[in-house]
């Protein structure tokens, strides 16, 4: 911790050891979850500033790379697969086409909706990125052993599906 963090921690708490409060809360593993969600994202987002392209941006694009056995993906479709509301993906959408990424292709068989399929620079661009997370995630986890990824991974998976079972059930 920082002097400052404990200069003022000192000030606020008396002459409380600033090291108690953080034992105290890694004693919760919701905290830890929390902790860890929010460095981890914060080193994503640094590691792959440098294609100036937003978290949601990058998930259009990843989306589009693993739907891309496919063909083009609907509007509608990728919006549920990213988790996107639909009129929020419409100005996402507009950015990556204005860069070349994305392009929108009318739907032959009804003409009222179009789908929306990756260029060749988008897939290229989705793949550095794609590569980008397996080098993050390959660091983020370097202090584990190949077994307690593993075994956290499997933890984790089972966690998301609960919370996910608990969704459905409201």
């Amino acid at each position: 911790m920082s002097i400052h963090y404990n200069a003022v921690m000192k000030e606020i708490h008396g002459a409380a050891n600033p090291n108690d409060i953080e034992d105290q809360l890694i004693e919760s593993s919701g905290f830890l979850l929390a902790a860890i969600g929010q460095e981890s994202r914060r080193q994503w987002m640094e590691h792959v500033s440098r294609w100036d392209l937003g978290w949601p941006h990058q998930s259009v694009l990843g989306s589009l790379l693993t739907l891309g056995d496919e063909g083009a993906a609907s509007q509608k479709r990728l919006s549920e697969f990213v988790g996107i509301d639909p009129r929020n993906l419409v100005a996402l959408l507009d950015v990556l086409e204005q860069r070349r990424l994305v392009e929108r292709i009318a739907n032959p068989r009804d003409r009222r909706t179009s789908g929306v399929k990756l260029t060749e620079a988008g897939a290229s661009r989705a793949r550095e990125l794609r590569a980008a997370a397996v080098e993050l995630e390959r660091r983020f986890f370097a202090s584990l052993s190949q077994d307690e990824q593993h075994t956290l991974h499997q933890l984790l998976l089972k966690l998301y599906r609960g919370v996910e079972d608990d969704h459905a059930e409201e």
